[in-house]
């Protein structure tokens, strides 16, 4: 695990929310990539992280193949044998959050993006909050 994603698992949510709001969207990911669950403000965040790379979840694959660059589609790895499930659009537009260009993962166009919100979506509180968390886990870009 990098030591910057190691240490935001120790951070609160307002405290996570402050390092996203002032962090560029930076390049696109692309390729294979190891993701790390973050359970904001939680003493068990190292166990949660550890465990769901174990059984759940491992990370994200990117595809970015239009023209310029800037959007494509993903992946999920899960499961303990790296599954590829769960595909999203991926692309930059404004954050939810506070209104500046960012990098967004898009679940909501249907087939399995709609299943993975139906299955998932009631675990946040909001779409703008799940959002927030999977950049500053995921993407390394902060």
């Amino acid at each position: 695990m990098h030591s910057t994603v190691e240490k935001w698992l120790s951070l609160s949510r307002e405290e996570l929310d402050e390092i996203y709001s002032s962090a560029q969207a930076g390049e696109m990911p692309r390729g294979d990539t190891h993701g790390t669950a973050i359970l904001a403000g939680s003493p068990l965040s190292k166990a949660v992280a550890a465990f769901a790379r174990l059984f759940a979840w491992q990370g994200k694959v990117f595809d970015i193949f239009s023209a310029d660059g800037q959007a494509g589609v993903l992946v999920n790895k899960i499961t303990p044998f790296s599954l590829t499930f769960i595909v999203a659009k991926v692309y930059r537009d404004n954050s939810w959050l506070d209104g500046r260009e960012t990098i967004v993962i898009d679940y909501s166009f249907g087939g399995e993006g709609q299943l993975a919100m139906e299955l998932y979506g009631d675990l946040f509180e909001d779409p703008a909050d799940d959002f927030s968390n999977f950049v500053k886990s995921e993407l390394g870009q902060l």
